[in-house]
């Protein structure tokens, strides 16, 4: 069984987040979304489905890849 997973990344501003001191509480934001995955999967295993596969599906359409993927533009 495949499971679909989506990721709804434009509603953050990765950098913003870090430079205000926010970066705890996205940590805990994607902790929370890895936590819904597993429960996701838990409940197909309790309905004897075997999930073997996952896809990802995020929304980059607010990512800057200078800013956001550059490890040199850490702040």
């Amino acid at each position: 069984m495949l499971i679909v997973l989506l990721f709804p990344l434009d509603e953050w501003d990765i950098r913003k987040a870090a430079v205000s001191g926010k970066l705890k509480k996205l940590n805990r934001y994607f902790e929370k979304m890895c936590d819904e995955v597993e429960i996701q999967i838990r409940m197909q295993q309790k309905l004897k489905r075997n999930v073997t596969q996952g896809v990802i599906l995020g929304n980059l359409d607010s990512i800057n890849a200078a800013q956001h993927v550059n490890f040199l533009s850490k702040p």
